[in-house]
């Protein structure tokens, strides 16, 4: 039985996929060689599987932009809007150089999704799936070498971040069912990955 699309694609959506490419190219996932986009394009799927609109999916493309690179917010509300533009600022862990050290961040924007816009949960909570599930992966093909790769490389301190954002994730996400099971998703991810730590230590 066929479904009504929940949003017609506008060019917007390729326009913000070919800005992606160019903003981050020559970038990689951490020590994989893997291209950065594949990252974006995977958080744009997952968050227009759980129900993203057009907004939400051209952010989820762009949510590390403003990280990641030398673009700023008003670069992206001057091309997509500044709905998009606040999505993608309320996504980033840090705007500028020097971040500050890691657990610091990492606090800071657990207690920035406590006030988070809700519209920006389904993008920082598909961004987070997609990493969590990459850990994932690489356990299974590089053991407990694969977290050498992050600045903070203690199995134990990537499990307390994910955990903890999931806590806060089902507290905001409240009733709402696809929210929830990307929550739900997000528990399931994180537990094969602390049973991996587990068994690998």
């Amino acid at each position: 039985m066929s479904a009504e699309p929940r949003f017609v694609p506008s060019p917007a959506l390729g326009r913000a996929a070919s800005w992606a490419v160019e903003m981050h190219a020559g970038q990689v996932r951490k020590a994989t060689g893997i291209p950065y986009v594949s990252h974006l394009f995977a958080v744009a799927a997952i968050a227009m599987e759980y129900g993203a609109d057009e907004d939400q999916a051209i952010a989820a493309l762009l949510h590390d932009v403003i990280e990641d690179t030398s673009a700023t917010s008003h670069d992206v509300s001057d091309r997509f809007g500044e709905r998009v533009a606040g999505l993608v600022v309320a996504c980033s862990d840090s705007e500028g150089e020097p971040k500050p050290p890691w657990r610091e961040r990492k606090e800071a924007y657990l207690r920035h999704v406590a006030s988070m816009r809700a519209d920006a949960l389904v993008v920082t909570m598909a961004d987070k799936l997609h990493n969590a599930a990459s850990i994932r992966r690489d356990l299974r093909t590089e053991g407990l070498a694969m977290f050498a790769r992050f600045t903070n490389a203690r199995p134990e301190d990537q499990l307390w971040y994910f955990e903890a954002l999931a806590v806060e994730y089902r507290r905001r996400v409240g009733d709402q069912p696809e929210l929830l099971q990307l929550v739900d998703e997000l528990d399931r991810v994180v537990a094969d990955v602390s049973r991996q730590v587990e068994t690998l230590s």
